[in-house]
């Protein structure tokens, strides 16, 4: 496979991941690298906010320092469980799962 090609793949892939669509047409082909770092670099905020809704969907992103732990340069750790269970999800309920079912669900 050729440098050319996997540069290709990975832009699409790239878009793809952004939400776009590439197309290896003879105009897209053409956007030269500061034309893409430019369109990128201006859907960046939008790719972060996306991406901090989903963090505060899956995550307890609240702080909540730990009692007398803090990491090697003085930051706190944070205390308790972080991850937020689907509805109707317990803790007990997923301890009764067998790891087959969660990989499942």
């Amino acid at each position: 496979m050729t440098t050319r090609i996997r540069i290709r793949i990975a832009l699409a892939a790239l878009a793809a991941w952004l939400g776009g669509s590439y197309s290896l047409s003879s105009a897209q082909e053409k956007e030269d690298f500061p034309a893409l770092v430019k369109r990128l670099q201006q859907a960046k905020p939008e790719f972060a906010e996306r991406h901090q809704k989903l963090l505060e969907q899956r995550y307890d992103l609240s702080n909540q320092p730990a009692e007398g732990a803090t990491m090697s340069k003085g930051k706190a750790v944070q205390d308790g469980v972080r991850v937020k269970l689907a509805p109707g999800m317990t803790w007990e309920k997923l301890a009764a799962m067998k790891p087959e079912e969660i990989k499942a669900k």
